[in-house]
């Protein structure tokens, strides 16, 4: 089972419902504890990661902010980055079928997601962020969002993608690439 356990499972709930905005009464009721204290612990993991960060690079908080005026610019920085490497795919894009860029850009960005700055990209609730922030990050998924259904079209088009609900299909693709933040881990068992 590569050490991935129940509680695990539902630890992940727990912070994403708080990641995507739940208060923590909303969260205390979704995950039935009896203990608000619990559901605190999920607040309070959220809130350790950006030391995990700062020590995964080997630096301090305060470095960190250094560069970054809050942590809302360095999470944004991060997400950017990670849409940055995902849309360069558009442009090395090999003029194939369109299956065939679609399917480069497709590994291109489950590579892109299953690092560091991917993974913040997946799991990253724009409901933490102020509406500047959250546009960049919208318009950055959207422009992905679109080249894989243009990408989806020019398959149909050329005969090399059987006839489908472009709209769908790109939502299915999307998601299942950004699920790969939520259980990939390199040298992990999965990988």
């Amino acid at each position: 089972n590569g050490g991935y356990v129940w509680h695990d499972l539902r630890h992940e709930y727990g912070s994403s419902v708080i990641e995507q905005g739940a208060t923590i009464q909303e969260a205390k009721e979704l995950m039935r504890h009896a203990d608000i204290r619990t559901t605190e612990r999920y607040l309070k993991a959220r809130e350790q990661r950006l030391f995990d960060i700062a020590e995964r690079l080997g630096i301090t908080k305060p470095t960190l902010y250094y560069y970054a005026r809050n942590k809302e610019d360095l999470i944004v920085e991060v997400g950017a980055r990670a849409l940055d490497r995902i849309i360069v795919a558009f442009d090395e894009a090999d003029p194939a079928s369109g299956l065939d860029r679609l399917k480069q850009l497709l590994r291109r960005y489950g590579e892109v997601i299953a690092t560091d700055f991917g993974k913040c990209l997946a799991e990253l609730s724009e409901g933490d962020l102020g509406e500047a922030a959250a546009q960049r990050i919208r318009a950055g998924k959207a422009r992905i969002g679109q080249q894989i259904r243009d990408l989806l079209q020019s398959g149909i088009a050329d005969g090399s993608i059987a006839p489908c609900d472009v709209r769908m299909t790109s939502f299915i693709l999307g998601g299942a690439i950004n699920g790969i933040a939520r259980w990939y881990r390199a040298g992990g068992g999965l990988s």
